[in-house]
């Protein structure tokens, strides 16, 4: 056998190192905003799990989840909560019944380098707004709940799947589109292909309904009824 190849066969036989145990770093905050129904609330630069609801107080409560994982130690640790803590939602209340809920993430750099861009971190969101918000959302990757709002939406995500559960949306003018995906709906309206790879829905309501606008690059839509319309006899 020649020197070289009996080398490489050597160090292919030695027993693969032990890789280093990873343990999960999860970091939870609650914050509320004094917010008066009826206004308009923008939800940007998030990925990961967004649940929108809809309640009776006049405040928005945000709560955000944030994961990593990281080797066992207190170095590891300590790395895990640096990138965390990084990774920021914030809020800006303006003057004209408008919130700003934005996320923002670290820049790759030798610091937060096992960010690798955003993969590492999972992030999950509960936020409860007053139920006639106008609630405007832009995602990247995930997917996105809205239920309980009465008020106009305009969603955007680019892949993954967006559930609306809505009581009376056949009152509401709803234009829902996939560019490769399907649209479900459990109210009546019209069915498009797309390029024979997406959907279009829309239902048309009186001009004086909320409008409810769902966008999809990659994943799907369903319109629902509310559980509590569903268990209606």
């Amino acid at each position: 056998m020649r020197p070289r190849l009996a080398t490489l066969a050597f160090f292919l036989c030695l027993p693969l190192a032990a890789k280093t145990p990873l343990q999960e770093v999860q970091v939870t905050t609650t914050d509320r905003v004094d917010f008066a129904p009826g206004g308009t609330i923008h939800i940007s630069g998030q990925m990961g799990e967004l649940d929108v609801q809809g309640w009776d107080t006049p405040a928005v409560e945000i709560t955000v989840t944030k994961s990593t994982w990281s080797g066992d130690t207190s170095k590891g640790k300590d790395q895990g909560a640096e990138i965390l803590k990084r990774v920021q939602v914030k809020t800006e209340k303006k003057g004209n019944g408008e919130l700003d809920i934005v996320t923002t993430f670290p820049s790759r750099n030798l610091l937060v380098r096992p960010l690798l861009g955003r993969t590492d971190v999972t992030m999950q969101y509960v936020i409860r707004v007053p139920r006639n918000s106008h609630v405007v959302v832009h995602q990247g990757t995930g997917d996105l709940r809205l239920e309980g709002l009465t008020g106009a939406i305009d969603a955007t995500l680019k892949n993954g799947d967006i559930q609306l559960w809505r009581a009376e949306a056949n009152t509401d003018s709803i234009d829902a589109k996939c560019g490769v995906g399907g649209v479900f709906s459990d109210f009546a309206g019209s069915h498009r292909g797309h390029y024979a790879v997406g959907e279009t829905f829309d239902h048309e309501a009186p001009s004086t309904a909320p409008p409810v606008r769902l966008r999809v690059g990659v994943g799907g839509i369903q319109i629902l009824k509310s559980i509590a319309e569903v268990a209606a006899p």
